[in-house]
């Protein structure tokens, strides 16, 4: 297998976009939502999977609020993920 300076010069690029590119899928703590709607939609923490520490994890709230029909910041105790 000959591999020429072009091809390892490539495939180091293509490494390092890959490596950089935030993961938006990446659930750090484990709870069901990704890091990134934790930051952008439900301003909960990424590293802590019960944002509150109610009992209850942040997955759940969100879930649960929304199926109420009311949004995650509704300020209805132990829906919110942020209120506990």
């Amino acid at each position: 297998m000959n591999i020429n300076i072009k091809q390892i010069t490539i495939l180091m690029v293509a490494f390092t976009i890959v490596a950089l590119t935030p993961s938006f899928g990446q659930d750090s703590d484990g709870d069901g939502l990704s890091d990134s709607d934790e930051q952008n939609l439900y301003q909960t923490d990424p590293n802590s999977s019960d944002t509150d520490a109610d009992g209850l994890s942040d997955k759940f709230e969100v879930d649960n609020a929304d199926a109420a029909g009311v949004g995650a910041d509704s300020g209805i105790a132990g829906y919110d993920p942020n209120d506990s």
